[in-house]
């Protein structure tokens, strides 16, 4: 009997929403996989395609527009949320935002980068 290979690790370490933000800026024109769940519950969306824009929300401009694909998106508050980024040994990048009150959403970089 042989025993099992563990897969890569993964790695989840919380940042600062500002890094957040400037790993999202970095990423667009790259594909990406947004996921919404509610862990414990039978819940969750996705949206995939290339991310065009990320931009700050007024009144005081700390929330932020994630715009996906063809005008897809979702919304995000700093005081909301605690930003996770993730890794795994095979180069695959995530990031992780944690709501106050349960869902989480995770947007995974798919694709090579364009040029």
């Amino acid at each position: 009997m042989t025993p099992n290979a563990l897969g890569s690790m993964e790695i989840l370490r919380p940042i600062e929403f500002t890094d957040a933000l400037a790993w999202l800026q970095g990423a667009i024109g790259r594909e990406v996989r947004v996921s919404l769940n509610h862990h414990g519950h039978f819940f969750g969306c996705g949206i995939q395609g290339t991310l065009r824009r990320v931009y700050t929300l007024p009144p005081d401009n700390s929330a932020i527009s994630i715009v996906v694909a063809k005008g897809e998106g979702l919304f995000l508050d700093p005081e909301d949320v605690t930003a996770f980024v993730g890794g795994r040994e095979d180069g695959a990048q995530w990031l992780e935002f944690r709501t106050g009150f349960g869902p989480v959403v995770s947007v995974e970089l798919v694709g090579e980068p364009d040029g």
